[in-house]
């Protein structure tokens, strides 16, 4: 539209002014830019409106608009590569003077990139996002809300996600046109998979996606996490045949779909989870930004951990199809013809489950270490097991002191 447009073209041109050191203090007011760039005073307001949006300007009531001081900081951050990356790069840009810096421990870094299953203490380690925020971004309609809850601990919110991608299957086309002829990955269930073990040989490749796999059965057995179904989970995981090498099926992200078109790895195409009893889910792949309990200045830290929600941001870090943005509109932007059925990803957005939520920290973690360990299956049960009566017990027992008001946090 011609009037955002001229509303950029304005932005970008204050913004320049303000690196060149033309405007030190004070911006110019709505009406000196009215006048000075013969557009209307509400365009001009605009103007203002949207540096103070990109965080370069501060609006003060009664007295005008300030560019925002500059503040020289170096922000430590625990994450991979890519997201280390694209968030410096953004916070050069949005918050001038802050530099990132990655690194690989826990008590140095300030931030940290959540992922989906992350073995955090929420409750002992993170800052909770305001809730008063949540529910504004919640009211506003501009995200997928349902993926709010990824991070949701105890009434509170932790992170919210820069980027996600439902966890469904890839496939080979050719060596499934031999096996099923007129396979529809639609209505894959679990005795297709079943079926195929006889024919197959090893049905699932999972390489380090253990823990993820054994999360989707889990959730396709249970709403809530006890010790029954976590003992159907392990149940279904030995019936189908799984291997560190590959598979009928793999399990895969937008992220690696886009990676694996790129490097033409053989023609393949994506089939959502099967059908378990009835029921399909789709787990859920994501990053996010927390912020760490021991990190100083958490108002500045909570400020870049929002503004990853910003479209400006939402599209720099799935320029490449890694995951799908947060915001509805950009990840509209995102949708665009591959050689893999990219709209079943969003389509599968409507069965996300985030039910893993409800497993105990202490299961969290005994769930990825035990798995990550190489373990046979059954000596990786027992230890999931045992967390889960010791997690049930430490619940009771919590209880029982609050009745008898004997609880002391």
């Amino acid at each position: 539209m011609p009037g955002i447009r001229k509303t950029r073209e304005i932005a970008e041109i204050l913004k320049k002014r303000i690196a060149a050191g033309v405007y030190t203090d004070k911006l110019p007011s709505d009406g000196q830019l009215s006048r000075e760039f013969g557009i209307a005073r509400m365009t001009a307001a605009g103007v203002l409106k949207e540096l103070v949006a990109e965080g370069g300007a501060v609006r003060v009531p009664f007295k005008g608009t300030f560019i925002k001081p500059r503040r020289e900081r170096t922000v430590r951050i625990l994450s991979g590569k890519y997201f280390a990356e694209k968030l410096a790069l953004w916070t050069e840009k949005r918050f001038p003077g802050i530099r990132m810096e990655r690194v690989t421990s826990h008590d140095a870094a300030e931030l940290v990139v959540l992922t989906t299953f992350s073995p955090l203490d929420y409750a002992e380690e993170l800052v909770p996002i305001p809730r008063d925020k949540v529910s504004e971004l919640e009211k506003s309609g501009r995200f997928f809300s349902r993926i709010f809850l990824t991070h949701f601990r105890n009434r509170d919110t932790y992170a919210l996600p820069a980027f996600f991608s439902p966890i469904l299957f890839a496939y080979e086309q050719e060596r499934m046109r031999y096996l099923s002829p007129g396979f529809d990955p639609y209505e894959l269930s679990w005795g297709d998979l079943l079926a195929f073990r006889e024919k197959a040989g090893p049905v699932l490749g999972l390489k380090d996606a253990y823990d993820v796999w054994f999360y989707t059965l889990l959730q396709s057995v249970s709403d809530h996490f006890d010790s029954a179904a976590c003992k159907e989970a392990f149940a279904l995981f030995r019936e189908v045949p799984v291997s560190r090498m590959g598979g009928l099926f793999s399990i895969i992200t937008r992220h690696g779909a886009a990676l694996r078109s790129r490097k033409n790895e053989g023609k393949f195409d994506i089939a959502p989870m099967p059908r378990i009893r009835g029921r399909r889910v789709a787990g859920l792949a994501s990053e996010s930004l927390a912020v760490f309990r021991h990190a100083d200045d958490h108002d500045l830290l909570m400020e870049i951990c929002l503004s990853t929600l910003e479209p400006e941001c939402q599209r720099l870090f799935t320029a490449s199809q890694y995951g799908i943005p947060l915001d509805r509109a950009c990840a509209a932007d995102t949708f665009t013809g591959h050689s893999f059925r990219d709209d079943i990803f969003f389509t599968e957005i409507n069965h996300l489950s985030t039910e893993c939520r409800t497993v105990p920290f202490s299961v969290r973690r005994e769930i990825r270490l035990s798995f990550s360990e190489d373990l046979p299956l059954n000596a990786v049960e027992e230890k999931v097991l045992a967390a889960a009566r010791q997690a049930a017990f430490d619940a009771e027992r919590n209880q029982h002191l609050y009745q008898t008001g004997e609880y002391c946090a």
